[in-house]
């Protein structure tokens, strides 16, 4: 089987920016859920992982004016350009291709309150899919992958399948999705969120905590690319079992 290589990633949280800010913070035991009371969000306070909005609005003002753009296309656009700002991968070449894996995408523009609610097609997954192969000048449209929770591992399959078959040298993969007013409701409806920080391998666990993040990982073929620390990806596999309707 053709080995596939990571060779570059990021993450943006409420714990960092990059890859190794999230990771130093995690060591320390620095938790970035915490309790909001944002009445934009939730008539009631909750516990969450947001991002710091307005450091994300500072980093993409190095990129594009942050008015012109979503909160969730600044977060996929940081985080993608800090993947590839580490590895020599011309994300324009032709044998490149971009996989965008989010479950809801810009769902906070339906807000009535949004400024981006007169333009209702910024909601469509495709549409932000192409808004990122303009922003990056891309060759080859981009691949949506949009399944629930397995979105992310599922496009980083898919992106290693691309590169085995032998059509792409170089695959990004990047996901997103943020906490809205939307999110919050449907998880409350369910009574499934946590009041505190989660704890899923306590016995006495309560529920989830919702947050939000995006992150890059840079697939190749090329381990002379990825370099010496590089890591090769696995197997992976997905079904569709339609146990219900």
């Amino acid at each position: 089987m053709k080995p596939v290589y990571i060779a570059s990633d990021n993450i943006i949280s409420s714990l960092g920016f990059t890859t190794r800010e999230n990771a130093d913070n995690l060591r320390q035991g620095i938790t970035g859920i915490k309790l909001h009371n944002d009445l934009h969000l939730s008539p009631a306070p909750f516990w969450a992982s947001i991002i710091d909005h307005r450091r994300l609005e500072d980093k993409f003002s190095q990129h594009a004016n942050p008015t012109e753009y979503t909160i969730f296309e600044q977060m996929l656009i940081c985080s993608v350009q800090d993947a590839l700002d580490k590895t020599d991968i011309d994300i324009h070449n032709s044998k490149t291709l971009f996989i965008l894996s989010t479950t809801k995408g810009n769902i906070d523009i339906l807000d009535v309150k949004s400024q981006f609610r007169k333009d209702p097609y910024r909601a469509y997954l495709w549409n932000t899919a192409h808004l990122i192969r303009s922003f990056f000048e891309l060759y080859h449209n981009p691949i949506v992958v949009s399944n629930a929770c397995i979105s992310g591992v599922l496009g980083v399959i898919i992106g290693t399948r691309m590169i085995r078959s032998g059509r792409f040298e170089n695959v990004v993969v990047a996901g997103a999705d943020l906490v809205t007013e939307f999110v919050l409701s449907g998880f409350n409806s369910f009574l499934s969120l946590c009041e505190g920080p989660c704890k899923p391998f306590d016995k006495n666990r309560t529920g989830l905590s919702l947050g939000e993040a995006a992150g890059t990982i840079i697939l190749t073929a090329d381990k002379n690319v990825a370099g010496n620390n590089s890591l090769k990806v696995g197997k992976g596999s997905s079904s569709n079992d339609a146990n219900h309707i």
